[in-house]
C-alpha cells in the first residue's frame, strides 16, 4: 500500500482533520515530482500574499536545495571512516 495512502488513513483514525499531507520527493539534483511542485507553488504564491514580497516561491525552493545540500554533506561525512593517526 502506497504511503501516503497509510499515512492519511492513520490521520483519520486518529481524528485529525483540517490538514493536507502531501508527500515532497527530491532528487538529488533538485528535481520535485509534479505534486510537490504544485504544493509548493501554491504554498509560495500563499506567502506571497502574506508577506507581499514577490520571491517567496524562489526562496521557498531555494530552502530545499540548501536542505538537500545539507543533507548529502551528513551523508558524505557519516560514510567516511576515521583512522587513528596516532600509530
Amino acid at each position: 500500500m502506497h504511503l501516503t495512502i497509510l499515512v492519511a488513513r492513520s490521520f483519520a483514525l486518529a481524528g485529525v482533520t483540517g490538514y493536507f499531507f502531501e508527500p515532497i520527493a527530491v532528487e538529488t539534483l533538485d528535481v520535485f515530482n509534479t505534486s510537490s511542485c504544485v504544493v509548493l507553488d501554491d504554498l509560495g504564491r500563499r506567502i506571497t500574499i502574506s508577506s507581499g514580497e514577490a520571491r517567496e516561491t524562489s526562496f521557498l525552493y531555494q530552502r530545499f536545495s540548501v536542505l538537500i545540500q545539507r543533507y548529502n554533506a551528513v551523508l558524505l561525512h557519516d560514510s567516511l571512516t576515521t583512522t587513528n593517526c596516532t600509530g
